[in-house]
């Protein structure tokens, strides 16, 4: 499949994705995008999508998108809940740091559940929070899971990998990894059975699935967009008003 075809694919899904884009003076960007559709006003060979970067609808031509790949997508309050079942790979906010887990949800379960109350945890001096997540159905039900081959050190500084893995015949197992220097100490989510000594000789790898990290330039770009989202509230406008009323 092309990478147009893949794109028109996409039309009338409601994921959020990153385009790499080159402009019509060279320049090249790269979009956070949602609710994509067909432009009504340039026909089939342009998209339109809704740039969370920019807060508007914009018009992308095909031939100029580079490359296409799901997007971490954003978690701005607490009731939002989980849109389909499957891994749920959260970037949260910890210490002085980021920090990743990784957890089975199913459709309607609240973001958060695993945050909060009795699951709340600490990262230092700090409650542990999500910030955006990224989703993959559970395997073997989504063509982003690719065969398992070996442990790559390919792109290690620039993707995660989830491992879907089996120790007996009736469960598939989900662990988070980051390459780094030893092989025990690649997965980052969860850390209990890793370490057993056992682990390594009873495993069956089945599938990987590479995804680019949440970086500290995505973490920023959370709190704008926030602060977009907060301004726009009527209690927002409220406090604001009172501000002005007393300075």
């Amino acid at each position: 499949m092309t990478n147009a075809s893949i794109i028109r694919s996409l039309v009338g899904s409601q994921d959020s994705f990153e385009i790499d884009y080159c402009k019509t003076n060279g320049e090249k960007h790269t979009y956070h995008i949602t609710d994509v559709s067909f432009s009504e006003t340039y026909g089939n060979n342009y998209i339109s999508a809704y740039c969370t970067g920019m807060c508007t609808y914009l018009t992308f031509k095909i031939d100029r998108i580079n490359a296409i790949r799901h997007a971490w997508i954003e978690i701005f309050n607490k009731e939002v809940t989980a849109p389909k079942s499957g891994i749920y790979v959260f970037a949260c906010r910890g210490d002085n740091h980021l920090e990743f887990e990784m957890y089975r949800m199913y459709k309607g379960e609240r973001l958060w559940k695993y945050f909060e109350n009795e699951y709340a945890h600490m990262n230092g001096w700090f409650e542990v929070d999500p910030l955006a997540y990224y989703f993959v159905e559970f395997y073997p039900e989504e063509n982003q899971w690719q065969p398992f081959d070996s442990f790559s050190e390919e792109d290690s500084c620039k993707n995660y990998e989830i491992v879907a893995y089996r120790k007996d015949e009736n469960d598939v197992h989900y662990a988070l990894r980051l390459y780094s220097l030893w092989a025990e100490d690649d997965f980052i989510f969860p850390k209990h059975d890793i370490y057993d000594e056992d682990f390594w000789h009873e495993t069956v790898f089945l599938a990987s699935c590479k995804f680019h990290i949440y970086t500290e330039e995505n973490h920023g770009r959370h709190w704008k967009l926030y602060d977009k989202i907060e301004s726009n509230t009527i209690e927002f406008k409220k406090q604001k008003e009172e501000y002005v009323r007393k300075y």
